[in-house]
């Protein structure tokens, strides 16, 4: 039988051809098979697999060179400080979007009367990680995927957090049942990572930077021609909204590709941009 060394040697060089960081993915899809942490991985390398062990590796080592993200194979990914439950129907939460939950806490942290609604939900890593480092703000989530939402209920539960859910396209359904909105709410803080990938960049996903996309839902990255179609959707939406809650003050955070935000602040009048830890513009803050 081989053992964890020869495994590694094994299917190190070949990872390369897809990923970034080889190492540490082929050192984590062994701590998935063995059902141990990774420093055991990196402290037993003369451990050897077991048959059945093997077969399991042997089989997600394929299934990564295929171009399938680890997050899939693991069933799991982190984001800040949570791990979460994904899968074929939820997007893989990315580091980027950390910064829009650090920008959202700021601005309800010491407001009051605030709620907190996050469109586009997928794997309920924003509005979980809000509801959790703000206990006494009302979170509300949407996705339009009800497969998606099953997911997000799951990694609720697991972090023991309260959330209205939500089935529908963007802020649809909270406008037909607006009375899930507390009366008492002045500030409503939407956080939106909605597609927002041009639809000619999914067309061919060869290139090591973007094969893994290609087993991600594609309802959760295309947004239209020039990737924008969702946000000026919403931008209607939250009109419609507006006239029902005439005097209520909403802030939304939209996560973008560097290249939109001049399009962006046509459709946003009254916006910011924040940029994320690469110096690249990520996030646009709309006032209404």
């Amino acid at each position: 039988m081989l053992n964890i060394s020869q495994v590694l040697s094994q299917y190190n060089t070949k990872i390369k051809k897809i990923s970034r960081q080889p190492d540490l993915e082929s050192q984590l899809i062994l701590a998935f098979v063995l059902k141990k942490p990774r420093s055991y991985i990196l402290a037993h390398t003369d451990s050897e697999l077991s048959k059945q062990q093997l077969s399991i590796t042997t089989k997600l080592f394929a299934r990564r060179l295929s171009g399938e993200p680890l997050a899939y194979l693991t069933g799991e990914q982190e984001f800040g400080e949570l791990s979460f439950k994904v899968n074929k129907y939820t997007l893989i939460p990315r580091w980027e979007t950390e910064l829009m939950v650090e920008q959202a806490l700021s601005l309800a942290h010491n407001s009051t009367n605030t709620t907190i609604l996050d469109i586009g939900t997928g794997s309920g890593c924003i509005a979980i990680t809000l509801a959790k480092k703000l206990p006494q703000v009302t979170v509300i989530a949407s996705d339009k995927s009800a497969r998606a939402l099953a997911v997000a209920k799951i990694n609720a539960t697991r972090h023991e957090v309260k959330i209205t859910w939500l089935t529908g396209n963007l802020l649809q359904s909270l406008i037909k049942k607006i009375n899930l909105l507390p009366k008492n709410t002045k500030q409503l803080i939407t956080t939106a990572n909605l597609p927002y990938v041009p639809s000619a960049y999914l067309k061919n996903l060869k290139s090591k930077d973007k094969i893994g996309l290609k087993f991600e839902p594609l309802s959760a990255l295309n947004g239209g021609s020039d990737g924008l179609k969702y946000y000026r959707e919403l931008s209607k939406q939250i009109k419609h909204l507006k006239n029902l809650r005439p005097k209520l003050i909403i802030t939304v955070l939209m996560e973008i590709q560097p290249g939109q935000v001049g399009a962006m602040q046509k459709i946003f009048e009254h916006n910011f941009i924040i940029k994320d830890l690469a110096k690249k513009d990520r996030l646009v803050i709309a006032n209404f």
